[in-house]
């Protein structure tokens, strides 16, 4: 970063300062938990020499609370992986199941929001929100701002299953539904252009909401339709970006995004090209190669004793004995 020529391309010089910002946060935690082990431990041996039992007892909490800190330092070295420390998009989608799918995402939805107010240092933000039809929801998506949202939310990618009696089953069955949750990346700008002839955004939407909220007074909700056969991207990276977008792709081919979370419809555009962004940026990513595995000597060891439970359990079940008369 010192050379005279550092920022002569402006993109790489970006990069390499975004990436020293990632490796700093994880090495000053640990540079700062080291400092203070020494002076602990010089502390600690001190006060055993003198004998003052004030002192150890000081220095044995000061150990303690390293110790916490110490644990919440090796969690943030499993952060470090590319992008685990941008902010990010949670999108959870009602899959099949009908209505009982809708009440299935906005459970979902109550449970994701309860773990985020847990964490004070993260912000949240709801971009959009389309309602089921009788109950629930259709889509919503969050935005949460802060240090590693992205490392701590994108384990939760997939397809949830909730499977009891349903209350909107008139016969009281058991009834299975599903729901898709989608975590991607935010990304302050993408190296792909899209011309502005291939983007079909539709201002002055009315926005939708229950009772008589501003949204439903104000044309402020931003869509953005852009056909996927006509994205600069190959085929591997157009079908990557099918699977992640989701139920976001229309019958016509067509990724269509949506935003009303900001009264201003220029924020709300952004708001759309910036999801459009990351979806094509986690696109052309191409995923990591799987290895192949053995199983370990404590699994085949565990299968072989399951296997051998059951096969006693089964001779459990023969017919008893005939008992033999005198």
């Amino acid at each position: 970063m010192q050379a005279t020529d550092f920022w002569d391309n402006p993109e790489a010089a970006k990069g390499v300062v975004a990436e020293m910002k990632s490796l700093k946060a994880q090495v000053d935690p640990l540079a700062g938990v080291m400092d203070q082990f020494e002076n602990a431990r010089v502390a600690y041996e001190m006060a055993r020499e003198a004998g003052d039992r004030d002192l150890l007892a000081e220095a044995d909490e000061s150990l303690f609370a390293l110790q916490a800190r110490m644990q919440r330092v090796e969690l943030l070295s499993l952060l470090s992986e590319k992008h685990d420390h941008r902010n990010c998009f949670l999108t959870i989608s009602a899959g099949d199941g009908g209505t009982e799918a809708n009440d299935w995402a906005e459970m979902l939805l109550r449970m994701y929001l309860f773990y985020l107010e847990a964490h004070p240092e993260w912000k949240l933000e709801e971009i959009e929100r389309s309602y089921g039809t009788e109950v629930g929801l259709d889509s919503v998506t969050l935005k949460v701002s802060g240090p590693h949202a992205f490392g701590y939310l994108k384990c939760e990618r997939g397809t949830h299953r909730l499977a009891r009696v349903s209350p909107f089953n008139a016969q009281g069955k058991r009834q299975t539904s599903f729901a898709t949750v989608d975590v991607t990346p935010e990304f302050e700008e993408s190296s792909v252009e899209i011309p502005d002839k291939d983007l079909e955004i539709t201002p002055f939407v009315r926005a939708s909401g229950p009772g008589g909220q501003n949204v439903n007074k104000v044309s402020t909700r931003i869509e953005l339709r852009v056909t996927l056969s006509d994205l600069p991207i190959s085929r591997a990276a157009l079908d990557r970006l099918r699977q992640a977008a989701g139920r976001k792709v229309n019958a016509l081919g067509e990724l269509v995004l949506a935003s009303d979370e900001h009264r201003s419809q220029l924020r709300n555009r952004e708001e759309c090209l910036s999801r459009l962004r990351e979806l094509i940026v986690r696109a052309l990513t191409p995923p990591k190669p799987r290895r192949p595995t053995k199983p370990t000597a404590a699994s085949r060891r565990r299968r072989a004793e399951a296997k051998s439970r059951r096969s006693a359990t089964k001779k459990g079940r023969g017919a008893p004995p005939e008992a033999s008369g005198d």
